[in-house]
This record gives structure tokens, sequence and C-alpha cells, in this order.
């Protein structure tokens, strides 16, 4: 089963937000490699939609979340699907 990918505004103001860092700091090519790691990640995730981690959160609003590490090297930034919304974040 594959699913349509619906990424939230937040998404892409992170994701834009870390391309443009690593285009400053690292370089366009390093930059470009981040964006199609996310890329990577989303497609895997909307062919295999069960893979991941589910989240337990005391917050109700936060109930039903899975997170899923974007492709190395990116692998500290997280991307999180609920409901098919896709959200993400940069782990520790």
């Amino acid at each position: 089963m594959s699913l349509a990918i619906e990424k939230s505004s937040l998404f892409h103001t992170d994701v834009t937000n870390q391309f443009g860092w690593y285009f400053d700091e690292a370089g366009e090519g390093l930059a470009w490699r981040f964006f199609k790691s996310v890329d990577q990640t989303l497609l895997k995730l909307a062919s295999q939609p069960d893979l991941g981690r589910r989240r337990r959160f005391r917050n109700p609003m936060l109930q039903g979340l899975w997170s899923f590490p974007v492709a190395s090297p990116f692998n500290k930034f997280l991307i999180f699907t609920a409901s098919q919304t896709i959200r993400w974040k940069r782990g520790a």
C-alpha cells in the first residue's frame, strides 16, 4: 500500500531553513544531499507507511504520532507522521 504524503507548512519551513543553513555553512553540495535524503525518506514512508517508531506522549493531542529518521547521514532529523501529515524535528 502506498500513501500520498501531505506535508505541513511547518515541515516546508523547517526543511527550507535547514537547507539554507547547510547551504551557508557547509556548501551547496551538502545542502542538496540533505534535500535528497529528506525526499528519499518521504518516498520510503509513502511506500511503507508502517515504518518507524510509535511515540508515546502524555499530551492527548500528540497521541498516534510515529517517527522515522531521515536517511543517513542526516539521521539526527526525525520525520513525524500522523494521519498522513508529515512533520519533522531535529533529534538531540
